[in-house]
């Protein structure tokens, strides 16, 4: 996400491609110098649809000027993002066809202020040329990195069935809450769904490490990584492939798995995409998914292509996705770090019992508060136990980072003084009996995870060897 204009991926790679498909409209612009347009493959006919809010409108465009425009921000953004240099860029403001070869053969997608030109977020699908074969595709240049599996995928889809998500580039200044770069994945999925005939277009692609995990949720396992994170300019791209017509199966299906912590996301995701969708278009296998996991009333609009509440749905939807991605996290964290949790409060309840019973001893001689004793103890077990077990957690990571180990062993340090330099600063300390009573109560504190260190370690030596027993004769 840059300054003033951002989002976006190395270069020819998706900054957060998944849900992109190519449309038929193969865009006829052609830049001085750069060979002809390759006319995609796709069926033709057929006009691509758009997708619109209250201020803006989303569409794949084969208007000279809207193209141009959509190329020169791609390059101003990944100038600013040091993906390229200036050297590359040409006379029209657009990368030259020697550092992006790919532009003739590509759609290009727009998000422009209604009956406006100005364009505020563009992507690209990059489409199949047959003159070019594999070579139309910049991730498949790396293909020999890919593992077994992931080259019978592609195998499989077959190379002219395959689409490149290319170039996201958002302005920040005239789009700044990502609202756009959101209507142009849903109208580049739509159409991807409209446009596959035989069920297996797939889209390949190359994102940002973190937005693949990010795309990881919304697909799960119809999302594949291809291979090793690639070196493009500017930052590690993750190669990636969807096959769409599995994408929206299992989308519906994983919105309906109970044990799917992230069902929300994936409702949502449903719910969004399927909001003004034409069933005439759709597969009959999508259709029937939709139907099969509760979501007919969504199929019955898209049969009779009633949609006077888009917006309203949309909003609707997107409420659902986002409190679905909350709900997921805490449960997930729940699972995760649940040995934590656990162990917290088992501390607090073992905490309360102990610094009740003792407060009343040393009560007469001291002026200490023990409810806000009590509480600090309370208040610092948490953080206490975390840093314990992050400890624990990474103590045979070699990618354990320094600065992460720091934190973790300042943090239980911190949390275990803390409870005791109240007491002192109470004056506890001063008289003997108080200085007694709260050297049982440190004691008892670190006792228990003393003992079981000191297990650990003799657990962890060599056995002593076994003496042989003798045989009988």
């Amino acid at each position: 996400m840059g300054s003033s204009t951002s989002t976006l991926v190395p270069t020819s790679s998706a900054d957060t491609p998944t849900w992109a498909k190519p449309v038929p409209n193969t865009p006829e612009y052609k830049e001085a110098g750069s060979p002809a347009a390759v006319r995609s493959t796709a069926r033709t006919g057929f006009k691509s649809g758009k997708h619109m809010n209250d201020d803006m409108e989303c569409f794949s465009t084969d208007d000279p000027e809207l193209i141009l425009k959509a190329r020169q921000l791609m390059a101003d953004v990944y100038l600013k993002r040091d993906f390229v240099t200036d050297s590359e860029i040409n006379h029209l403001g657009v990368l030259s066809e020697e550092s992006d070869p790919y532009a003739s053969h590509s759609t290009y997608y727009v998000v422009v202020p209604k009956n406006q030109k100005t364009v505020l977020a563009t992507v690209r699908i990059i489409n199949f040329d047959p003159q070019k074969g594999e070579s139309s595709f910049p991730v498949l240049k790396y293909k020999k990195d890919f593992d077994s599996r992931a080259l019978a995928v592609l195998a499989s889809a077959g190379t002219d069935n395959l689409v490149e998500v290319s170039a996201l580039a958002r302005d920040k200044d005239l789009a700044a809450s990502g609202t756009a770069a959101l209507m142009l994945y849903k109208r580049i999925f739509i159409d991807a769904c409209y446009e596959d005939q035989n069920g297996k277009k797939s889209l390949i692609m190359a994102c940002n490490p973190m937005l693949y995990k990010a795309f990881g949720l919304l697909f799960g396992e119809s999302f594949m990584r291809l291979g090793p994170d690639l070196p493009y300019p500017g930052q590690p791209a993750s190669p990636a492939i969807l096959r769409a017509e599995d994408a929206a199966v299992n989308i519906a299906k994983a919105s309906r798995d109970k044990k799917n912590p992230y069902r929300g996301v994936q409702e949502g995701v449903v719910k969004y995409f399927g909001a003004g969708a034409d069933a005439s278009l759709m597969s009959d296998e999508i259709l029937s998914a939709l139907d099969t996991y509760g979501y007919g009333d969504l199929v019955g609009k898209m049969r009779t292509n009633d949609w006077d509440d888009v917006a309203q749905r949309e909003k609707q939807a997107l409420g659902i996705l986002k409190r679905g991605a909350i709900k997921g996290k805490l449960k997930e964290v729940l699972v995760r770090y649940r040995p934590e949790i656990l162990a917290a409060a088992g501390l607090m309840a073992y905490t309360a019992a102990r610094t009740g019973v003792v407060a009343e001893s040393i009560t007469p001689v001291t002026h200490a508060d023990w409810h806000a004793f009590l509480g600090i103890e309370l208040a610092t077990t948490a953080p206490y136990v975390w840093g314990i077990g992050d400890l624990a957690r990474n103590a045979n990571n070699e990618h354990y980072k320094t600065s992460r180990k720091v934190s973790a062993y300042a943090l239980a340090g911190s949390a275990f003084v803390a409870p005791y330099a109240y007491l002192a600063a109470e004056g506890t300390l001063h008289s003997e009996q108080g200085a007694v009573v709260a050297g049982g109560l440190l004691a008892l504190s670190i006792g228990p995870t003393l003992v079981k260190g000191i297990k650990n370690r003799f657990e962890r030596r060599a056995p002593f060897p076994r003496l042989p027993t003798r045989q009988r004769a």
